[in-house]
C-alpha cells in the first residue's frame, strides 16, 4: 500500500517559496547539466508529490529550478507518458492552439 502524498503548499506561502528558490537558483539545472544556460521559470519537485515526494516549507528541500521546456520533459518522464509527436517530428504542446490541437 502506497503512502498518501503529503499535502501541497498553496497560495502565498507557495509563491514565497517559489520566489526564494528562483532568486537563489535563477538558472535551469537541467539545462546546466547539458552545457546550456537558460533562465529558470518554474520550481519543480524532484520527487513528485503524487509519487511519494515530500512537500516542505524549506524552499530547497525536494525542489529544483527548471525552464518551462525542461519541466515539461521531466513531468512526461515522471509519470510515464510519451510526448505526442507532430507530423514535423517535434513534440506537440497540448496548449498550442495554432497546431489545431487542444480544446
Amino acid at each position: 500500500m502506497a503512502a498518501s502524498p503529503s499535502p501541497r503548499i498553496r497560495g502565498r506561502l507557495n509563491q514565497r517559496i517559489r520566489a526564494i528558490h528562483l532568486a537563489a537558483s535563477p538558472l535551469c539545472v537541467a539545462c546546466a547539466k547539458r552545457g546550456r544556460t537558460r533562465l529558470a521559470e518554474q520550481v519543480d519537485h524532484i520527487d513528485p508529490i503524487d509519487k511519494g515526494g515530500i512537500e516542505s516549507r524549506d524552499p530547497f528541500l525536494n525542489r529544483q529550478a527548471l525552464c518551462v521546456e525542461c519541466h515539461k520533459e521531466k513531468t512526461v518522464r515522471d509519470f510515464g507518458h510519451r510526448p505526442t509527436i507532430g507530423v514535423d517530428g517535434w513534440p506537440v504542446d497540448p496548449q498550442d492552439r495554432s497546431r489545431g490541437r487542444g480544446g
